[in-house]
């Protein structure tokens, strides 16, 4: 592979790789489709996940529900040792969204009461469970830092609400970071490989003097390799982590790997052109 890598960064040599085993291929291109996303799966990394992607929190942050922050207990601290409570009682609160009503428990009497559809605080951990009663455990040992819900009712609405959920979300940072990122690799798998099978099936029309010069599973092969120098200045462009530049490497990666494809048949094929110069 490391061969098909610096031989494919001249595009006349491509043409060499059409009868490679599939295999070889098709691990090649998960490398290059790793490659391609590496630069957003970092920023997912940095950013703790795509915003929004916990929809109970986002849920809460559009509600902004009357009782947050002013009605929270105020002898509740809670750090990445546990929660801290005086008054050891249980709180309850709803959240009203659209057709739906979630509830948040913080210190439940019992903790392992099936829940549907609430955030539930316990001393030691924080459960998510959903209409179903499926859970989802996020971890306080998770927190970059603790919360003191005295200073949360001392805050202005929107701010202390937008603290709540950032504290919820920093709880489920593992689960966000790898869903994240699963979910955009995933994108970009099915993706570049719908580009690679759609140039596959167009290059069959191609025809030098007549001839048909590649069978698709060629194609494949060939697609695959015109891949290698798009995606690395994807990648680059990535990593200088400008947007607008992003969106660009997208463009440029979506047209140049059908012109080095193209190309790579064109010159790197034994059949050559008929001149026409003395027609």
């Amino acid at each position: 592979m490391i061969k098909i890598f610096f031989k494919s960064f001249n595009y006349k040599k491509i043409m060499q790789f059409k009868n490679v085993k599939k295999s070889i291929m098709v691990l090649y291109f998960i490398i290059l489709v790793l490659i391609i996303a590496f630069p957003l799966n970092y920023q997912i990394i940095r950013n703790d996940g795509f915003r929004g992607l916990n929809t109970f929190t986002y849920d809460l942050r559009v509600a902004e529900p009357a009782w947050l922050p002013n009605q929270l207990p105020a002898d509740i601290t809670i750090s990445r040792s546990g929660m801290d409570i005086i008054l050891d009682r249980q709180y309850d609160y709803e959240v009203s969204v659209a057709d739906k009503t979630m509830k948040v428990i913080i210190n439940p009497d019992y903790p392992e009461k099936q829940y549907r559809n609430a955030i539930v605080f316990e001393k030691q951990r924080m459960v998510y469970y959903n209409e179903r009663g499926s859970t989802l455990v996020g971890e306080y040992q998770n927190l970059n830092q603790g919360i003191d819900f005295s200073q949360l009712r001392a805050m202005e609405k929107t701010e202390a609400v937008n603290a709540f959920c950032d504290f919820i979300d920093q709880a489920y940072n593992p689960y966000t970071v790898f869903y994240s990122i699963s979910v955009h690799t995933l994108i970009q798998f099915v993706m570049n490989t719908l580009l690679v099978f759609v140039l596959s099936l167009i290059m069959l029309f191609i025809r030098i003097n007549y001839k048909k010069v590649t069978t698709f599973g060629e194609n494949i092969n060939i697609v695959i390799a015109a891949m290698t120098v798009p995606s690395i200045i994807a990648f680059i462009v990535g990593i200088i982590g400008l947007i607008e530049l992003n969106s660009f490497a997208v463009v440029i990666f979506q047209f140049l790997t059908p012109i080095i494809a193209l190309l790579a048949v064109y010159k790197g094929s034994p059949e050559k052109e008929s001149s026409t110069k003395y027609l």
